[in-house]
């Protein structure tokens, strides 16, 4: 057994109680928006109590499934491209934050990684699931992993390879994945490789500086060790490094899944250089010397990374 690593996954932040349960399989799912305390409609947090208690329980569930199994990986599985969180950004951004940190937070804490699967399935019949997954492009899959980064995640995986079936009141639906049944590539696959590559290429960047923490203003974080400030709210930034470090890291991820953002950064102390990681050829490119400041626009591309040198 020598070399073995465990891999647990756990429930998505707004499972519902009979997927808690374990034995109502018929009724397995998630909850909508509103059951756990999101207003659509206004576009707001309607009961904080709510979402206090579901962020409790499932912090509670995820921390005892870890210990008891001792995993070497603690991986999640929301999935935000679905009909009640895409028409929902309010209740997207909410349960991301909150299970990307939780999740990386207790992997963190005991030394394991934290894993996200990225949406990489396509429901090829929707009429026939109650929440069928969305087309996927690789844009999307560089979006969500951008923002696990930005919470302090480890690494992503696929949710699936190949195209399967599942099983809707006797009717057979289908799930279009990465690869058919007779392996061969379907139309996801390209968008699969790239969301993977993009993910891969911050992984082996981010993973040599140890993360600090997030800055975002809609959640009450408006600063941290080396961001000072972001000018509003269409991106969010997790940080890599100290203050003081000769060199850190800062990613931003932009709020919006399909619509272009920026913003202006302020830093908490002048550095030497500011470079940015290109995302294409993964060569770093200069961007500022001498600076305090750095304008940020993600609208080609939903995240970015910066490497700031004293």
């Amino acid at each position: 057994m020598q070399g073995l690593k465990i891999f647990v996954n756990v429930l998505p932040l707004h499972a519902n109680d009979a997927s808690y349960g374990g034995t109502d399989i018929i009724h397995f799912g998630s909850r909508k928006p509103e059951e756990f305390g999101v207003d659509c409609a206004a576009g707001a947090i309607a009961n904080q109590a709510t979402v206090d208690a579901m962020v409790t329980r499932y912090s509670n569930y995820a921390r005892n499934i870890l210990d008891q199994s001792r995993a070497d990986y603690l991986a999640m599985n929301l999935y935000p491209f679905v009909p009640a969180l895409s028409q929902c950004p309010r209740a997207t951004q909410l349960l991301m934050s909150e299970n990307m940190s939780i999740i990386a937070n207790l992997a963190r804490s005991r030394g394991r990684t934290s894993v996200a699967y990225l949406q990489n399935v396509h429901t090829a019949t929707p009429a026939l699931h109650p929440q069928p997954f969305e087309l996927t492009g690789f844009g999307e899959l560089r979006w969500y992993a951008t923002w696990f980064y930005a919470f302090g995640g480890d690494a992503v995986a696929n949710f699936a390879s190949h195209t399967h079936p599942f099983q809707s009141d006797a009717q057979t639906g289908w799930q279009t994945a990465i690869l058919g049944y007779d392996n061969r590539p379907t139309a996801l696959a390209e968008h699969a490789l790239n969301g993977n590559s993009y993910a891969a290429l911050l992984q082996r960047h981010l993973g040599a500086y140890a993360y600090r923490g997030f800055v975002d203003n809609a959640l009450g974080a408006p600063s941290g060790e080396l961001v000072g400030w972001i000018s509003n709210h269409q991106v969010l930034a997790g940080e890599y490094g100290r203050g003081g470090d000769a060199q850190a890291l800062v990613v931003f991820a932009r709020r919006a899944a399909k619509t272009g953002g920026g913003a202006t950064i302020g830093l908490q102390r002048w550095y030497g250089k500011v470079e940015k990681l290109d995302l294409w050829t993964g060569a770093w490119t200069t961007v500022g010397t001498a600076t305090n400041r750095i304008d940020v626009s993600l609208d080609a591309d939903p995240g970015a990374l910066y490497r700031l040198t004293r």
